[in-house]
């Protein structure tokens, strides 16, 4: 049997609310997985670039503290 999703929806929202808010947080657990995966590669595929980029010289390492200076510095010469 197939069931369609303004069915089920219609089905859950007879339902008792504390059972509406087991299952909304099943179904948001199930959401947040799969983008949260897609996220994951993302940003190891993004650190993956940097480090080729920077072990084929194509940056050069910045003291952490000279770098938020730096970035501290063009915040506030972006602020007039």
């Amino acid at each position: 049997m197939s069931f369609s999703g303004d069915h089920v929806l219609e089905q859950g929202l007879s339902l008792p609310p504390a059972e509406r808010i087991r299952i909304a947080a099943e179904l948001m657990r199930s959401v947040q997985s799969a983008t949260e995966s897609a996220i994951d590669a993302a940003w190891a595929e993004e650190a993956d670039l940097r480090l080729e980029r920077f072990l084929a010289d194509n940056t050069r390492a910045v003291p952490a503290d000279s770098a938020i200076d730096q970035a501290s510095d063009w915040l506030r010469s972006q602020r007039g």
